[in-house]
């Protein structure tokens, strides 16, 4: 079984590991299947504004805490 994803909150700093960019969570949104509504969890997206200038968004994975 895979370890659990960790769980970013808006105003989390992150570190993306696939581009190697600090950023800023501005936005998170928990997506569920429209025929699934009622179900427990999601997946989660996130908005990242990146130090280095514009935002990712959609991003919910390769995703870990920044240090410091």
């Amino acid at each position: 079984m895979p370890d659990e994803m960790e769980l970013f909150e808006v105003g989390d700093r992150v570190y993306l590991t696939t581009t190697k960019h600090l950023g800023t969570v501005v936005n998170m949104t928990i997506e569920k299947p429209f025929n699934q509504r009622d179900a427990v969890g999601g997946a989660r997206r996130y908005n990242i504004k990146l130090d280095s200038g514009g935002t990712l968004r959609g991003v919910y994975h390769g995703i870990v805490r920044a240090s410091g």
